[in-house]
């Protein structure tokens, strides 16, 4: 017999046989959702938070290298958000026109260090940057 809900006024004394048939082709015998019972196209964007998510999702989620929040966060970005400037003037380091304080760089001794000793360009192990002297003065 195929699955379907039950029908009003036919259907005598098997209703409860009919409708437990249909509810098991999305739910486990607890109630669950089975797994793949719900598609992309039946979630709305954004609706479900990493709280809602089963324990064993999150881990996976998490094992990948980006948790829920991040993803978010990443969704969150405008397309084109940097459009009002090219890659390359984005990258242009005359364009940083901002300062920041020198105690808040990784091995400053090492840089003021090797600037004193009339270094042009800085290159400190485990920072990874040449720093021309020309930031410095």
């Amino acid at each position: 017999m195929p699955v379907r809900l039950p029908i009003p006024g036919q259907d005598s004394n098997t209703w409860g046989d009919i409708l437990n048939n249909y509810l098991l082709v999305a739910h486990s015998d607890t109630g669950e959702l089975r797994v793949n019972s719900v598609g992309a196209s039946q979630i709305q964007s954004s609706s479900i938070t990493e709280s809602k998510l089963h324990p064993d999702v999150v881990t996976q989620l998490q094992s990948v290298g980006i948790t829920p929040s991040d993803q978010a966060k990443l969704d969150g970005i405008a397309p084109n958000a940097t459009a009002n400037a090219s890659d390359a003037q984005l990258r242009d380091r005359t364009t940083h026109t901002g300062t920041q304080p020198i105690t808040t760089i990784p091995n400053q001794a090492a840089y003021v260090t090797a600037i004193r000793k009339g270094a042009v360009g800085v290159q400190v192990s485990g920072v990874g940057v040449v720093a021309p002297v020309s930031w410095w003065t």
